[in-house]
């Protein structure tokens, strides 16, 4: 009877330590990312009045800004473009496919707009290591 015991021991403890090896490697592969943020305001047009405080935030495919009066979210898959912006000073524009345009400031520990360009990097980097939607076919009828 102790030696059943100390096998069941023994074969429990082997099989944490698998699971505790194999986890990391499969949520890398996963795709699962940590989430990024940043401390931001945004607004749809060019200029920040009364700023939209809030946080821009990346993960698992989605850029999002959340703040308690003005959010949005776009998929990385849905963004056309994203770089400094020209109308606006310090400030990242992204367009979106379906037309839709948002301006974010990202702000430093002093609450002062940063230079977005690291921003820009890292949201950029991400959309080219998004897995992108393998386009189907669908056809209906006979020959």
């Amino acid at each position: 009877m102790r030696n059943v015991c100390l096998s069941s021991v023994f074969g429990r403890t082997a099989v944490l330590a698998v699971v505790a090896t194999v986890t990391p490697q499969t949520l890398a592969h996963a795709g699962d990312t940590a989430p990024i943020f940043w401390m931001a305001a945004s607004n749809s047009a060019p200029s920040f009045p009364g700023r939209s405080w809030g946080r821009l935030g990346l993960q698992d495919g989605v850029l999002r800004f959340d703040s308690t009066d003005y959010e949005w979210r776009v998929a990385l898959s849905d963004i056309r473009r994203i770089d400094q912006s020209k109308a606006a000073p310090r400030a990242l524009q992204i367009e979106t496919v379906a037309g839709a345009t948002h301006f974010v400031t990202i702000l430093d520990a002093r609450l002062l707009a940063d230079s977005p360009r690291k921003a820009i990097q890292l949201i950029q980097r991400s959309m080219r290591e998004a897995p992108t939607p393998r386009p189907t076919m669908l056809t209906k009828g006979s020959r």
